[in-house]
């Protein structure tokens, strides 16, 4: 029923109403008791309310909010995953009896898979498979326990003597008709859908998941500990919300890093320090960029060796000379114009120096998602990136220039946008540098500083005025579409008096076409499709590359990413990365997972000549 319905027809057939709960308020500055949120969902608004003292020892209870895991947003998702299931790993054997709270079934499922070689962990799914434990849970108070559960955990589950409980992300509302109609509802009243009806719900969640730890008196139990990993909410402008919804007593942590982390929670499970880790949680490719960076190699050779084995990139020859030589320039401070063409690599050419020197690289560059996409991909692999643009909210960006201010980002992106329009972002970098740790300025896009820059996107022309006040930094410009005639307007706006120009031999007009045909018949055959991808001088792509097209399809794809359509077909790909049919990947990253072997189409025939091209995947 609606709240109007509830109001209308229900209420006045009693003559009163008493409704308990311990969360049912959301304390605001605006409804300090917080009993605002439940009064309009019920249709109650004239009731009297009253809040009792409380009754446990809240005291007993901390609750930490960690922030050395990476960010639990879209980008990083997998990688938050991975970190936590270590984490919990760590966590768990030491705890006793702990329960642990998922906000989606899938990732519950991933995190059971993860932790299945733990002797006590239960993961009951049903209604019944949980009142079952819950039953044999109370009957044995001091029994070993790591249970993991649902959203259906926060509220209604008693499970005594805990000494930990997990909480993965903000239980924000899941989306749902009903939930957009009751926002809408609340827009109707005058309120704020986000503010007065979505954020209180999740609040409301939250203090429910927070009071599955204190649920006795605790004898003989001792402190409690609450941990949510979703860091999301240090620098939300909500996070006081949450704070205000906790009972009186609790006391909260902010640990800086893993370290002061497990330095608190050693005290509250009462274990002895050095069974708790003191290093910190690193990727596997972090940890392989250290140890070549300790290493006697030349920087080049350190250079490549990342490149290999932390990117996992099969090199191309002629197209790492040009790399190495931008790379060379940008250790030995130069500033440096690259002229190099679509698929050449541009990026791992300012990413491995920022990575092999300490301090901060800022990469400015106009294009949010390809932006976006560089960054996600280097974050996932656990490097230390950050990036700051319009799709990021408020807290996330706040976030990001916290990790930089830490030093736990080397290479960050940015818009242009951002680093004109962002007080917060411009006073960091000045600080940065301030301190001598800023060692370069790429602009990637840099045909964008002429092409654009004069007319419709001034804020990336902006920029150079604004970086001026940035003295002694040397600067970067990659650009594959610039023409040479502009090259000379390029440094007239960049004010380039002395830099090191690298441009490709490479031409971008080769003859190039290829056939298809199934595994197992030969070229031009009765399996040969019959379907050639030809592309010449007079079908330019993106930056005067070729742009294949398909006379029996009508399709076309920039080169060298033809997204074929229909079941289980094969990529043309550069060597050393793979593809999901009909998308679309930086030759510069590895991509997850390699396309099976023997299925769907293969190339078998091809010609092309043009520079910095990849290769058949056969």
């Amino acid at each position: 029923m609606t709240y109007r319905a509830l109001e209308a027809k229900l209420w006045p057939r009693f003559k009163g109403i008493v409704l308990t709960s311990a969360t049912l308020s959301v304390p605001t500055e605006q409804d300090p008791e917080g009993f605002g949120l439940q009064k309009r969902v019920l249709g109650l608004n004239e009731a009297e309310h009253h809040r009792l003292p409380p009754s446990l020892p809240y005291e007993k209870a901390h609750l930490l909010v960690p922030r050395h895991l990476p960010e639990a947003r879209e980008g990083t998702l997998p990688r938050f995953q991975r970190m936590l299931h270590e984490e919990l790993r760590v966590l768990l054997p030491k705890s006793h009896r702990s329960l642990s709270l998922f906000t989606s079934l899938k990732r519950l499922d991933e995190a059971k898979d993860a932790l299945q070689d733990h002797p006590h962990l239960l993961v009951p799914l049903t209604r019944k498979e949980r009142e079952d434990i819950a039953s044999r849970i109370k009957q044995n108070p001091e029994a070993p326990l790591a249970a993991l559960g649902s959203r259906s955990y926060m509220e209604g589950v008693d499970f005594p003597a805990l000494k930990l409980v997990s909480l993965e992300r903000i239980p924000f509302p899941l989306p749902s008709l009903l939930l957009t109609k009751r926002m809408e509802r609340a827009y109707e009243q005058g309120l704020d859908k986000w503010w007065d009806y979505y954020l209180p719900k999740a609040v409301l969640s939250f203090a429910q998941a927070f009071g599955r730890l204190i649920r006795d008196q605790r004898v003989g139990v001792g402190d409690g500990a609450f941990i949510l990993w979703d860091k999301k909410l240090l620098n939300a402008a909500y996070q006081v919300a949450f704070y205000r919804a906790l009972p009186p007593g609790v006391q909260q942590h902010f640990p800086e890093d893993r370290k002061d982390l497990y330095d608190r929670l050693a005290k509250i499970l009462g274990v002895e320090r050095n069974q708790l880790p003191w290093d910190e949680l690193e990727d596997k490719a972090l940890r392989q960029l250290r140890a070549i960076l300790q290493t006697d190699l030349e920087p080049l050779a350190k250079a490549r060796r990342i490149a290999e084995q932390v990117y996992g990139l099969l090199l191309v020859e002629d197209r790492w000379g040009k790399q190495a030589e931008a790379i060379r320039g940008a250790m030995e401070g130069q500033n440096l114009v690259a002229l190099l063409p679509t698929g050449f690599g541009k990026g791992l050419a300012f990413q491995l120096p920022a990575f092999m020197q300490e301090g901060l690289t800022v990469v400015i560059s106009p294009l949010v998602a390809l932006m976006k996409d560089q960054a996600d991909r280097l974050l996932e692999l656990g490097l230390p990136v950050g990036a700051v643009h319009s799709l990021m909210g408020s807290g996330e960006q706040r976030g990001v220039l916290d990790e930089v201010r830490a030093g736990r980002v080397q290479l960050l992106y940015v818009s242009p946008e951002r680093l004109n329009r962002s007080k917060a972002l411009w006073n960091l970098i000045q600080e940065v540098h301030s301190a001598g740790k800023l060692r370069r300025v790429v602009f990637d896009e840099a045909h964008c500083l002429v092409e654009w820059g004069f007319d419709f996107r001034p804020d990336y022309l902006k920029v150079l005025e604004r970086l001026k006040a940035l003295e002694g930094v040397p600067r970067s410009f990659f650009t594959a579409t610039l023409a040479l005639k502009d090259l000379k307007r390029l440094q007239e706006a960049a004010r380039l008096e002395t830099s090191s120009l690298m441009t490709s031999s490479s031409s971008a007009t080769a003859q190039a076409s290829w056939a298809c045909r199934r595994p197992g018949t030969p070229p031009r055959g009765p399996g040969c499709l019959g379907c050639p991808w030809w592309c010449g001088p007079g079908r330019r792509g993106n930056g005067g590359f070729p742009r294949p097209s398909c006379p029996t399809s009508k399709k076309s794809a920039s080169w060298p990413w033809p997204c074929w359509s229909g079941p289980g077909r094969r990529a043309f790909v550069r060597r050393g990365c793979s593809l999901t049919p009909g998308t679309r990947r930086s030759g510069s990253m590895p991509t997850a997972g390699l396309l099976s072997r023997g299925s769907g189409l293969t190339v078998c025939w091809t010609v092309f000549s043009a520079g910095g091209m990849g290769e058949p995947v056969g």
